[in-house]
């Protein structure tokens, strides 16, 4: 699992955002899967890999093994996985 930049264009116009994506494996080769459309989240990008790991920990049900986690994350993640188990 991974995030990653996604831009589409609509006439001259070029938008971007985020994207919550897996890869799979299949008899093709492997493929990416979109799994969430995060949108424009405020997250800068040295972040994106911290942001993706506390996602998996959370989501399998581990406690966080960093106390010293950034808060704006903690909200993040938190809000994200909301998304995720709607």
């Amino acid at each position: 699992m991974y995030i990653r930049d996604a831009y589409k264009k609509r006439g001259d116009k070029k938008y971007s955002c985020l994207v919550l994506v897996e890869t799979i494996r299949t008899k093709k080769g492997p493929r990416q899967k979109t799994i969430l459309t995060l949108g424009n989240i405020d997250v800068p990008r040295e972040q994106w890999a911290l942001l993706t790991e506390m996602l998996r920990r959370r989501l399998s049900g581990q406690r966080s093994m960093f106390p010293d986690e950034p808060e704006g994350l903690q909200a993040v993640t938190e809000s994200i996985v909301a998304r995720l188990r709607r």
